[in-house]
């Protein structure tokens, strides 16, 4: 009894080694390097939005009603239920990082990739007849052509915005801010 008491006193007392922290200026170096463009990406992304309302209200009221319908419909029609999609995938991808299979969260990613492909030619069906959806609802017919311009020209860009989505939500579900496929 006494031999089983100083080995569990021994256990005890020894230590587990203890982690070294990087320098400060090594680990600030690091943390700024990865979060620089996302921190561009963020100060832009309100520049252009103010940037578009400023001159469409220097061109008139029509074409500030119409950047503003079509921005709208945009982002209620195409925006929100692709990105929305986009993240679904995060859960999977955060079961599979915790049981540390790095295949199986590829293959989730690539998978996204063309359910994000499929959903996107299913909310491109509306997309052609804007111009009759907003003039069904009352629209003013030359504020309906401006927002159709407007939702024409950014749909297709909308594609890559959901796989770019994708690639971030796969990143936060394995708590990585670099992703290498």
């Amino acid at each position: 009894m006494e031999k089983n008491k100083s080995n569990e006193e021994d256990l005890i007392k020894v230590d587990a080694p203890k982690q070294q922290l990087p320098p400060l200026i090594e680990s600030l170096t690091n943390l700024i390097s990865q979060a620089i463009w996302p921190i561009v990406g963020y100060l832009f992304h309100p520049t252009y939005l103010i940037v578009n309302s400023r001159t469409c209200d220097q061109l008139g009221h029509k074409y500030l009603a119409g950047f503003g319908l079509g921005s709208l419909t945009m982002g209620i029609m195409v925006v929100s239920i692709g990105v929305c999609y986009s993240f679904g995938m995060g859960t999977l991808v955060a079961q599979a990082a915790g049981a540390k299979n790095d295949k199986l969260c590829r293959t989730y990613l690539y998978r996204q990739y063309f359910l994000n492909t499929l959903m996107f030619i299913l909310i491109a069906i509306p997309i052609p007849f804007l111009d009759k959806i907003y003039r069904a609802i009352g629209q003013d017919p030359e504020i309906a052509a401006l927002a159709c311009q407007y939702g024409w020209t950014v749909f297709p860009a909308l594609y890559f915005h959901f796989q770019a989505t994708s690639n971030v939500s796969f990143a936060n579900s394995q708590k990585c801010t670099i992703v290498s496929f």
